[in-house]
């Protein structure tokens, strides 16, 4: 790995890489070798492996890495979550540390990624440089059809930093190379979230002014889910994150955001209604206009494999109905499940943050 240029070592940024990891054996030697592929000097940039309790050798092999790589530090999370891993390393980082850059276990980083990350928080004068998210296409049958579904209008809305696209402000995206000034003014994560723990963030640095930029010149790319049930275990909890998101801040949630509990619902009715009908109850006219938008969302996910298929060639695209029928299940699930489990609880607003408090500054 390079070592940088001829320029002070003291005058260049200090970075710390976050990458919070439970049971990423898979995907964690090649995460940290995509980070290290950089010419920023080894003396200025570390990477804390922020480790849940991992029983599948995950902390094995970082240790093996740690051997060959000074740069990278073994963390423990007791707390297990990922807000508490990142809180948790901001407070155990180098004390230098200007930047902070969450990454991902199951991401591949392109080539300079650390550079690419600095170049761009100073270019903006952004407070949060997010990325573009790129799902890899390759691998098993079932996670490529998965990354079809994150690359689907239908699967991830209007997402975006889903799509590759300009250079833009947003008020969220793929986290992140944040200044580590913005945690003197903004709370880092709410370690209270299992799910959506960024987007939460991201309305909060919004909410005190912070600018987020999405940049066009890093694109990351993501190794998704390749089960069905670890996908659907995945959407039901982004829908339990996003009810208590709304329910913290007090938000209405977007319209698109209603549809996923909108249609378990209007089926839970439907099969309730069917159940009635066919115990005698007069309800046959009610049955067939509540089968009406049913009937079309299951026509409308058949035809999402046609563009697909005719696009990547791929027999994968066949199982991209069930892919994006999951998502919106599991998502919608998650989200009444969340409002269910909120009732009768109040949800405590996010105390406020006095600037030039200095922030998470001491190891």
């Amino acid at each position: 790995m390079a070592q940088g240029g001829g320029s002070d070592p003291a005058s260049i940024p200090m970075v710390s890489v976050i990458i919070p990891t439970l049971n990423e054996a898979r995907h964690v030697e090649a995460c940290v070798e995509s980070i290290a592929r950089t010419a920023h000097p080894t003396s200025r940039y570390e990477i804390l492996v922020v480790d849940g309790g991992s029983t599948d050798g995950t902390q094995d092999i970082v240790r093996r890495m740690s051997a060959r790589l000074p740069q990278v530090r073994l963390l423990d999370n007791p707390d297990r979550l990922q807000a508490a891993a990142f809180n948790k390393a901001i407070l155990n980082c180098d004390p230098a540390t200007t930047y902070f850059i969450r990454a991902d276990a199951h991401s591949i980083f392109p080539d300079e990624f650390v550079g690419r990350c600095i170049a761009a928080i100073e270019r903006h004068g952004a407070d949060l440089v997010v990325f573009y998210l790129v799902p890899i296409e390759t691998g098993p049958w079932f996670r490529r059809a998965v990354s079809m579904g994150f690359r689907s209008v239908l699967g991830v809305g209007d997402s975006s930093y889903r799509r590759p696209g300009p250079t833009q402000p947003v008020d969220h995206g793929y986290h992140g190379c944040f200044r580590r000034s913005l945690f003197a003014r903004v709370e880092p994560y709410d370690p209270a979230f299992s799910h959506n723990e960024d987007g939460e963030l991201s309305y909060r640095i919004g909410k005190a002014g912070g600018l987020i930029i999405l940049d066009s010149t890093i694109q990351v790319n993501y190794v998704p889910r390749a089960t069905l049930r670890t996908l659907a275990r995945q959407y039901l909890l982004y829908g339990r994150g996003r009810v208590r998101m709304l329910l913290k801040h007090r938000l209405a949630p977007r319209w698109r955001q209603l549809l996923p509990p909108a249609l378990v619902a209007l089926e839970g009715v439907t099969a309730a209604t069917g159940i009635a009908a066919l115990l005698g109850a007069p309800l046959g006219g009610v049955l067939k206009l509540l089968a009406i938008p049913l009937v079309a969302y299951g026509l409308l996910m058949l035809g999402s494999a046609v563009p697909a298929l005719a696009r990547t060639r791929d027999s994968a695209a066949l199982a991209l109905p069930l892919v994006l029928a999951t998502m919106h299940h599991a998502w919608g699930y998650g989200f009444l499940d969340g409002l269910w489990r909120a009732r009768g609880q109040k949800v405590a607003a996010p105390a406020a943050h006095a600037a030039g408090s200095g922030g998470p500054s001491q190891r």
